[in-house]
């Protein structure tokens, strides 16, 4: 898990998919963005596989039972995975997965937020560099749809010590996430559910958005352009998980 710059806590620093059928996700996601696959032995029977862009770890996918939902979930670096836990838990969040240990790699809890929403926390491994690679078909966004836009803004903020400003994007209302000057991701208000949603950079919506849905993927959103960011689209892969592509403008960092 490299990256261009190293990440400091409070930086999402990994990304994986847990999906009903890996073999076709493995298919789908290399033929439309061009990744290679690992597999990492597990103690289960399913390996856990990482996907490979330029010869850097980019995504994860592992399985999930067909009753399951089919999702991305993202990672949260923090410095104590326990003293996180802790806080994240005075805060309202729900542990799903405590403290699992990833060998070589570092250690992880899942936690559902205050409001649904599931994400990870994540302490690397001594000596470790978390992160993923930036660039067309690599992560170019997170965000954050919630049913609750205030009560998810007061227990990120405290979890991480994010800042924020509200901004417009045409008719979007949206909020923007930083730390240290830096962009973390973004949230918006949604009707049904709370989750966080993965968007991938691409050089070219509309051709990623027709591949994706010859390869097998569903249509979820078509591609449209949002003023002062590029262009976007959200799909669902074979087995169901959603997740966005956006074209920035040529020059723009994701």
């Amino acid at each position: 898990m490299s990256s261009k710059d190293g990440l400091l806590p409070g930086f999402f620093c990994w990304v994986d998919a847990a999906v009903t059928d890996p073999t076709a996700s493995h298919k789908f996601f290399s033929e439309l963005f061009g990744w290679g696959r690992r597999v990492r032995p597990t103690e289960q029977a399913l390996a856990y596989n990482i996907m490979t862009l330029h010869g850097e770890h980019v995504a994860g996918i592992c399985h999930v039972e067909p009753e399951g939902p089919s999702q991305w979930m993202s990672y949260l670096l923090v410095d104590d995975l326990g003293e996180a836990e802790r806080r994240a838990q005075k805060l309202g969040a729900e542990i799903l997965r405590s403290n699992e240990e990833i060998k070589g790699f570092g250690h992880m809890s899942v936690l559902e937020d205050p409001t649904g929403a599931i994400f990870a926390l994540w302490e690397t491994a001594r000596g470790g560099e978390p992160g993923i690679p930036f660039g067309p078909n690599s992560v170019g966004w997170t965000e954050l749809i919630t049913t609750d836009l205030e009560k998810a803004t007061r227990f990120y903020q405290q979890l991480t010590g994010w800042d924020y400003y509200d901004t417009r994007f045409g008719d979007l209302e949206y909020r923007v996430f930083s730390l240290h000057s830096q962009e973390v991701c973004g949230m918006k208000t949604g009707e049904n559910r709370s989750y966080w949603m993965v968007h991938f950079a691409v050089e070219d919506c509309d051709l990623a958005f027709r591949r994706g849905v010859e390869l097998g993927g569903s249509e979820l959103l078509a591609p449209f352009d949002l003023p002062d960011i590029g262009r976007c689209a959200v799909l669902a892969d074979p087995s169901g998980g959603p997740f966005g592509i956006v074209q920035y403008p040529t020059g723009s960092a994701g």
